[in-house]
């Protein structure tokens, strides 16, 4: 283990920077990431870097569910994407799983760190990254701030509430930020699951329980590649230990 800060990086944020920039001033857009790639490193000082880029395929869009169709509202890719994605994975020995997004693979490389008392840092602008906990940089505004097990888990029990409208899912439907602090607001990790439950419940009371699964799935970012999917058991389990790991 590194006796500093490894820092995670978001490299799917910066080869997208890379390609509108380039499209945008005529550049070459392998200088133009390198030039990012480098400027970043620069901000977080860590002593060692991943670089994370989402891998071919998806597990989420495998899923068989009526609800939603994941990432559906997406732009189509600009046109020297590819071309810069490939130069990335070859020169930079990227961190990057078929079937895996780069969310879980970091969330994956991040989790194994706070398990060994690893200190790290994860740089990107996604705000789904804060699941993940420790150090938390964000590109666009430069700033730095930490994560802690628990407040990652009051974000995702957000999501499953709110959904994401950046990846089309839809969470309770008519349920926004204001709202779902209402459900949660005053309640330990465990009420607010439990919350959550009685309120899918209430609004889908014919499919609530495949309804909450297939969100918690599309939602979570997986801490292990042999991980089970999310569902309402695995999440009580880990809600349960992470509960007893605090308390000591």
């Amino acid at each position: 283990m590194s006796k500093g800060i490894i820092g995670i990086i978001d490299g799917d944020i910066l080869i997208y920077r890379a390609c509108h920039r380039a499209l945008k001033h005529n550049l070459d857009v392998t200088s133009v990431f390198d030039d990012l790639y480098d400027d970043l490193c620069d901000q977080m000082a860590c002593t060692d870097y991943s670089l994370h880029i989402s891998g071919t395929g998806n597990f989420r869009k495998n899923i068989k569910q009526g609800f939603t169709k994941y990432k559906g509202t997406r732009k189509t890719k600009p046109t020297n994407y590819n071309f810069i994605r490939d130069y990335v994975v070859k020169k930079y020995d990227t961190v990057t799983v078929p079937l895996y997004e780069a969310d879980d693979t970091a969330c994956i490389e991040g989790t194994k760190y706070l398990k060994d008392e690893q200190l790290f840092m994860v740089a990107t602008v996604d705000k789904d990254w804060k699941m993940i906990g420790g150090l938390f940089y964000n590109m666009q505004y430069k700033s730095l701030t930490a994560i802690g097990t628990i407040e990652a888990v009051e974000y995702f029990h957000h999501q499953l509430i709110t959904g994401d409208s950046v990846d089309n899912i839809p969470g309770l439907f008519g349920l926004g930020k204001k709202k779902a602090e209402k459900i949660l607001d005053g309640k330990d990790i465990k009420g607010q699951f439990e919350a959550i439950i009685k309120t899918y419940k209430k609004m889908h009371p014919e499919d609530y329980v495949e309804r909450l699964n297939v969100m918690g799935t599309l939602l979570y970012l997986v801490k292990d590649y042999d991980d089970e999917k999310w569902n309402i058991e695995y999440w009580n389990r880990y809600l349960n230990e992470i509960t007893d790991t605090t308390k000591v």
